[in-house]
């Protein structure tokens, strides 16, 4: 299992990343609100970790179901495997 997850830019190009009541994530149009506001952190090894100020929770991928991205993690794990780190890059 990858310690790494992808957010890739196309499909964030379509609308703002948002957080639901439930802690779900998906897409939204229109201006950004709270819900599409995220403090960007980076981890020692330069991974990407963001906690949604709607929430006060971590972004993070299921890795245990279908993919989906959620809001609901207090925090990363050291090892990596908990879906919160993501690997980033400028193209």
């Amino acid at each position: 299992m990858s310690s790494h997850n992808a957010l890739e830019s196309e499909h964030l190009a379509s609308g703002f990343v948002t957080v639901d009541q439930d802690r779900g994530v998906t897409l939204r149009q229109g201006q950004p609100r709270d819900q599409e506001t995220f403090q960007w952190m980076e981890t020692f090894n330069g991974d990407l970790i963001l906690m949604s100020l709607a929430s006060n929770r971590y972004l993070r991928v299921d890795t245990a179901g279908a993919g989906k991205v959620l809001a609901d993690s207090p925090g990363h794990r050291p090892a990596g495997t908990d879906g919160v780190r993501f690997a980033w890059r400028v193209r």
